[in-house]
Protein backbone atom coordinates (compact mmCIF):
# COMPACT_ATOMS: atom_id res chain seq x y z
CA UNK A 1 0.00 0.00 0.00
CA UNK A 2 1.42 3.28 -1.00
CA UNK A 3 1.53 6.13 1.64
CA UNK A 4 1.60 9.07 -0.84
CA UNK A 5 0.03 11.64 1.85
CA UNK A 6 2.61 11.18 4.04
CA UNK A 7 5.04 14.16 4.37
CA UNK A 8 8.10 13.31 2.19
CA UNK A 9 10.95 14.90 4.00
CA UNK A 10 15.11 13.97 3.29
CA UNK A 11 16.56 13.73 6.47
CA UNK A 12 19.83 14.99 7.07
CA UNK A 13 22.24 12.08 8.25
CA UNK A 14 23.54 12.18 11.89
CA UNK A 15 26.97 11.44 12.64
CA UNK A 16 26.35 8.47 14.22
CA UNK A 17 23.83 7.61 10.53
CA UNK A 18 26.62 8.12 8.79
CA UNK A 19 29.41 5.94 10.92
CA UNK A 20 26.75 2.80 10.52
CA UNK A 21 26.87 3.55 7.01
CA UNK A 22 30.52 3.71 6.87
CA UNK A 23 30.74 0.38 8.66
CA UNK A 24 27.98 -1.70 6.62
CA UNK A 25 30.07 -0.68 3.43
CA UNK A 26 33.18 -1.65 5.44
CA UNK A 27 32.03 -5.38 6.18
CA UNK A 28 30.32 -5.47 3.05
CA UNK A 29 33.89 -4.58 0.86
CA UNK A 30 35.42 -6.98 3.74
CA UNK A 31 33.35 -9.84 2.99
CA UNK A 32 34.52 -9.72 -0.56
CA UNK A 33 38.38 -8.87 -0.11
CA UNK A 34 38.08 -11.90 2.75
CA UNK A 35 36.60 -14.15 -0.41
CA UNK A 36 38.75 -13.10 -2.80
CA UNK A 37 41.92 -13.45 -0.65
CA UNK A 38 41.07 -17.10 0.10
CA UNK A 39 39.20 -18.31 -2.66
CA UNK A 40 42.26 -20.16 -4.24
CA UNK A 41 43.01 -22.57 -1.55
CA UNK A 42 38.92 -23.58 -0.58
CA UNK A 43 38.51 -27.00 -1.82
CA UNK A 44 36.19 -27.82 -4.51
CA UNK A 45 33.48 -28.70 -2.17
CA UNK A 46 32.98 -26.58 0.71
CA UNK A 47 30.34 -26.46 3.71
CA UNK A 48 27.58 -24.81 2.68
CA UNK A 49 25.43 -25.19 5.78
CA UNK A 50 25.93 -25.04 9.73
CA UNK A 51 23.74 -26.76 12.28
CA UNK A 52 23.33 -24.65 15.60
CA UNK A 53 26.61 -26.00 17.05
CA UNK A 54 28.42 -24.44 13.94
CA UNK A 55 29.53 -28.09 12.42
CA UNK A 56 28.67 -28.24 8.82
CA UNK A 57 25.65 -30.36 7.58
CA UNK A 58 25.42 -29.12 4.21
CA UNK A 59 27.99 -29.20 1.62
CA UNK A 60 28.53 -27.89 -2.13
CA UNK A 61 30.67 -26.05 -4.47
CA UNK A 62 33.53 -24.22 -4.15
CA UNK A 63 31.47 -21.36 -6.48
CA UNK A 64 28.65 -21.43 -4.19
CA UNK A 65 30.23 -19.40 -1.26
CA UNK A 66 30.01 -16.41 -3.71
CA UNK A 67 26.70 -15.60 -2.70
CA UNK A 68 27.47 -14.77 0.69
CA UNK A 69 28.94 -11.65 -0.10
CA UNK A 70 26.35 -10.91 -3.01
CA UNK A 71 23.46 -11.93 -0.48
CA UNK A 72 25.43 -9.38 1.60
CA UNK A 73 25.95 -6.70 -0.31
CA UNK A 74 22.35 -6.88 -1.75
CA UNK A 75 20.17 -7.06 1.38
CA UNK A 76 22.63 -4.37 3.28
CA UNK A 77 23.19 -1.76 0.53
CA UNK A 78 19.48 -2.39 -0.31
CA UNK A 79 17.98 -1.58 3.45
CA UNK A 80 20.14 1.98 3.46
CA UNK A 81 18.93 2.83 0.13
CA UNK A 82 15.41 2.16 1.72
CA UNK A 83 15.95 5.07 4.12
CA UNK A 84 15.56 7.28 1.10
CA UNK A 85 11.68 6.48 0.86
CA UNK A 86 10.98 6.34 4.83
CA UNK A 87 7.45 7.83 3.31
CA UNK A 88 6.89 4.40 2.50
CA UNK A 89 7.54 2.48 5.72
CA UNK A 90 4.97 0.72 7.58
CA UNK A 91 4.58 2.81 11.07
CA UNK A 92 2.85 1.73 14.34
CA UNK A 93 1.35 5.44 14.59
CA UNK A 94 -0.33 7.32 11.86
CA UNK A 95 2.04 9.37 10.47
CA UNK A 96 1.14 13.07 10.48
CA UNK A 97 3.34 16.35 9.52
CA UNK A 98 4.21 16.83 13.44
CA UNK A 99 5.68 13.33 14.14
CA UNK A 100 6.97 12.23 10.29
CA UNK A 101 10.61 13.28 10.95
CA UNK A 102 10.96 12.16 14.23
CA UNK A 103 9.44 8.62 13.23
CA UNK A 104 11.09 8.53 10.26
CA UNK A 105 14.62 9.52 11.72
CA UNK A 106 13.83 6.24 14.54
CA UNK A 107 12.82 3.75 11.69
CA UNK A 108 15.71 4.63 9.18
CA UNK A 109 18.30 4.46 12.79
CA UNK A 110 16.80 0.80 12.83
CA UNK A 111 17.38 0.06 8.84
CA UNK A 112 20.93 1.15 9.75
CA UNK A 113 21.22 -0.83 12.81
CA UNK A 114 19.79 -3.89 11.00
CA UNK A 115 21.82 -3.64 8.09
CA UNK A 116 25.39 -3.45 10.14
CA UNK A 117 24.29 -7.13 11.90
CA UNK A 118 23.24 -8.42 8.50
CA UNK A 119 26.59 -7.25 6.64
CA UNK A 120 28.81 -8.08 9.98
CA UNK A 121 27.09 -11.39 10.20
CA UNK A 122 27.54 -12.42 6.62
CA UNK A 123 30.98 -11.51 6.93
CA UNK A 124 31.40 -13.87 10.28
CA UNK A 125 29.13 -16.42 7.69
CA UNK A 126 31.66 -16.06 4.95
CA UNK A 127 34.84 -16.36 7.77
CA UNK A 128 33.42 -19.26 9.48
CA UNK A 129 32.37 -20.90 6.19
CA UNK A 130 36.08 -20.71 4.66
CA UNK A 131 38.01 -21.94 7.66
CA UNK A 132 35.83 -24.58 7.90
CA UNK A 133 36.61 -25.66 4.45
CA UNK A 134 40.14 -24.97 4.61
CA UNK A 135 40.90 -27.34 7.76
CA UNK A 136 41.20 -24.18 10.42
CA UNK A 137 38.39 -23.91 13.50
CA UNK A 138 35.66 -21.92 12.86
CA UNK A 139 33.71 -19.69 15.23
CA UNK A 140 31.59 -22.40 16.24
CA UNK A 141 27.82 -20.96 16.83
CA UNK A 142 28.90 -17.99 17.29
CA UNK A 143 27.65 -16.68 13.29
CA UNK A 144 24.42 -18.12 13.40
CA UNK A 145 23.68 -16.86 17.23
CA UNK A 146 24.82 -13.28 16.35
CA UNK A 147 22.72 -12.88 13.67
CA UNK A 148 19.75 -13.93 15.26
CA UNK A 149 20.58 -12.04 18.49
CA UNK A 150 21.32 -9.00 16.29
CA UNK A 151 18.06 -8.56 14.24
CA UNK A 152 15.84 -9.71 16.82
CA UNK A 153 17.06 -7.21 20.10
CA UNK A 154 16.83 -3.95 18.08
CA UNK A 155 13.15 -4.88 17.46
CA UNK A 156 11.70 -4.17 21.01
CA UNK A 157 14.00 -0.96 21.24
CA UNK A 158 12.49 0.39 18.18
CA UNK A 159 8.87 -0.65 18.85
CA UNK A 160 9.59 1.53 22.72
CA UNK A 161 10.91 4.16 21.00
CA UNK A 162 8.76 4.91 18.19
CA UNK A 163 5.25 4.59 20.54
CA UNK A 164 7.02 6.66 22.67
CA UNK A 165 7.91 9.48 20.48
CA UNK A 166 4.07 10.25 20.22
CA UNK A 167 3.27 10.65 23.46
Amino acid sequence: MFHSNRPKIKLQKSKIDLGLELLVYLFVALGWIFLLLHYQELPEKIATHFGLSGKPDGYGSKDSIIMLPIVSTVLSVGILLLCKIPHQFNYLVTITEENAEKQYRIACQLSRVLALVISSGFLLILIHSIYISIGAAGLGPFPGLYMLIGIMLPMPWYLYVSSKADS
